[in-house]
């Protein structure tokens, strides 16, 4: 019986040692992938880290930025009048080249002060915008500061 598989022994024994050639080429190749694949995730995992970081210290400095702006502006209070007399534009030189008024947004006729007889107190408007400005303006301090 083994007489008859004697001459494809050693092709039996080329096969087996080509297979486990293979074999260990794989194991080998595989296991640098899965070490440089870790190595790409640690990497990444750094990187997300130190985005996170960015991020948060953006953040505080967008908190700390309103803070002091708002702080400043409760220690300097804003008291501004406007004349609500009209204002005479000045006259074209030719009526037909000039272009429409533009609808304004009323002003509120009341007045917070006695005193002041014709002027009307705009300051808390003003704030208002001056408030909606600043927050603004570090919002998109915060979102330029993260890369």
């Amino acid at each position: 019986m083994f007489d008859a598989i004697k001459p494809y022994v050693k092709l039996i024994e080329y096969g087996a040692i080509a297979i486990l050639c293979v074999w260990l080429y794989l194991h080998i190749y595989h296991a640098g992938e899965d070490a440089n694949e870790a190595k790409h995730a640690k990497a990444d995992a750094l990187a997300a880290q130190v985005h996170q970081q960015e991020l948060d210290k953006a953040g505080h400095a967008h908190d700390a930025e309103i803070a002091d702006l708002s702080r400043y502006i409760s220690d300097h209070p804003l008291s501004v009048r406007l004349c609500p007399a009209p204002v005479q534009a000045p006259a074209t030189a030719s009526a037909g080249t000039s272009a429409p008024a533009g609808v304004l947004q009323p002003v509120p006729e009341t007045n917070s002060s006695p005193s002041a007889g014709i002027y009307t107190d705009v300051g808390s408007m003003l704030s208002n915008l001056a408030a909606y400005a600043d927050s603004v303006s570090a919002d998109l301090r915060a979102q330029q500061s993260v890369k």
